[in-house]
């Protein structure tokens, strides 16, 4: 047993620090820039159009749409969106909006991959209306609306003219949020139907190397980085497609537009939303299927309608996240009344359990028999101190998930916590360690200490029996040192609400005392 409890504390430890490792991960630091020159002479509207292509920038005159949350950067002579602000956003400047830029086009209406002419007819701040007219002859308008409420633009392609043909949305998406220089990646995600009519997610992550081809019926795709996105919405019908190749800090799809029955449509419409991927946010705009919840991310969302709320009243996250774990725990109390009273029962078997050690100290299995045996007989179970933390693990999971994109608490300081969305950062070390990088995390120290400091009062100054294997694993600095290693890189205010926990818990241990 001893051998046994042994390999599988090092297999955790193993494993947190495997895991540390994945949360802590450092991404190349994105650096989007542009060639755009408003003003500068028009180039020929004419792109070279070819299968599975990046359409870069060329200088242009560009026009602007501008709402309460947008300012979208159209080209006069190309009608591709360039460049996209987020007003109610700061970006890495102080005071200036976060602006996402790939290097090539962020949307581009691709007329069958034949070089078109563009010309700009209509122009006000609210809606752009182009013609264009295509090698084979086919004519066609293309308008776009900005929408006052809601961060997303409205698109709407009409064939005047000639053959029906294919139309290609080209569509590219770039890490625009410099706040966050530790973990960002880059996914597509695809809502299509099965054949029974159920939705399906497909999410693809990180960088394309080679084209993929995404599921046929794409009716929402989405680019997306940690806290803001672009999801397309098909409003006529659906998509197929294809991940393009493109550099590492951006990610690019090619969509062939389809109709909903056997003819191409004359007339496509397409909504574009450009903003936070934060549930809230998507769901005002029609775009919450945009990205998969399941169960524990609803449960999740419930837990930050409670936190936004609390936050209101005290105009602090981290007062709110402070409040919001001591109500949980309250909550939790019974459970860690239980674990408490368990563990006070198991150091007065203390006795009879060193004698059953001692009388059989040359066979352990029947040393473990005989131990668990008495747990029994006194209804007492080896792992009820742990109760209140395994019952505290799935709602932290769910918290964890729904926290991990929501953009209200990016930018958000206390104490001396500059964004409760990132580690802590108190300062840096004078050399990289491995798992924990160059940073120094002071709150993730803090918290493993209280969790320590939890695990001794609640043990009693006697202890539990140094041959419980079940003790060796839950008591000393181990559990603590590993949950510190797991949490160094986790955001603050994730942080800041275990820790809370965990000093709530040594109240309520008092209390129980």
């Amino acid at each position: 047993m001893e051998k046994r409890v042994l390999i599988a504390a090092v297999l955790s430890a193993l494993f947190m620090a495997w895991y540390a490792r994945l949360v802590g991960k450092w991404y190349p630091q994105a650096s989007p820039t542009t060639q755009t020159i408003p003003g500068a002479a028009q180039v020929p509207a004419a792109m070279s159009a070819k299968p599975a292509t990046v359409y870069p920038l060329e200088q242009e005159n560009t026009v602007s749409l501008e709402s309460p949350d947008l300012t979208v950067e159209v080209g006069a002579s190309s009608g591709m969106i360039r460049r996209v602000s987020l007003k109610r956003f700061s970006g890495q400047s102080e005071g200036r909006p976060l602006e996402i830029s790939t290097g090539s086009a962020l949307v581009y209406l691709n007329l069958s991959r034949n070089p078109a002419s563009w010309h700009l007819i209509e122009h006000s701040a609210e809606r752009l209306t182009f013609n264009a007219s295509d090698s084979n002859g086919n004519n066609y308008n293309i308008l776009y609306v900005i929408d006052s409420d809601n961060p997303m633009i409205n698109i709407t392609l009409e064939q005047m003219s000639g053959e029906q043909s294919e139309i290609i949305l080209s569509s590219s998406w770039a890490r625009g949020d410099t706040l966050d220089q530790r973990k960002n990646p880059l996914e597509v995600n695809a809502l299509s139907k099965d054949t029974h009519g159920k939705d399906v997610h497909k999410r693809y992550i990180g960088h394309v190397k080679q084209e993929r081809n995404v599921p046929r019926g794409t009716f929402l795709l989405s680019l997306t980085e940690r806290y803001f996105c672009q999801a397309v919405r098909f409003k006529t019908g659906f998509a197929d497609v294809k991940l393009i190749p493109s550099s590492e800090e951006s990610i690019v799809t090619e969509a062939a537009l389809k109709a909903n029955g056997s003819a191409q449509p004359a007339r496509q419409e397409l909504s574009i939303y450009f903003g936070p991927r934060d549930y809230f946010h998507l769901k005002r705009a029609g775009f919450e299927q945009a990205f998969p919840i399941g169960t524990i991310g609803q449960i999740g969302l419930i837990m930050l309608s409670l936190l936004s709320w609390i936050a209101k009243l005290t105009k602090s996250y981290g007062i709110a996240i402070i409040l919001f774990a001591s109500l949980i725990t309250c909550a939790m109390a019974p459970f860690t009344l239980i674990g408490f009273k368990s563990m006070k029962k198991m150091q007065e078997l203390k006795p009879q359990i060193d004698r059953i050690m001692a009388q059989h100290k040359d066979n352990t299995t029947v040393a473990n028999r005989e131990v668990f045996a008495l747990y029994k007989q006194h209804r007492i179970s080896p792992i009820s101190g742990c109760l209140p933390m395994l019952l505290q693990m799935p709602i932290f999971i769910a918290l964890f998930q729904a926290i991990s994109h929501f953009v209200e608490l990016r930018g958000q300081r206390f104490l001396w916590i500059k964004d409760l969305s990132l580690p802590d950062r108190l300062s840096q070390l004078p050399a990289t360690l491995p798992l924990l990088g160059k940073d120094l995390n002071l709150l993730p120290i803090i918290m493993a200490a209280a969790m320590y400091i939890q695990t001794k009062l609640s043990q009693g100054r006697s202890g539990q029996s140094t041959q419980d294997p079940t003790a060796k694993m839950f008591s000393g600095p181990m559990m603590s040192v590993l949950f510190g290693v797991m949490f160094y890189q986790f955001p603050s205010g994730l942080v800041l609400y275990w820790l809370t926990n965990s000093l709530m818990s040594l109240v309520w241990y008092r209390l129980a005392k």
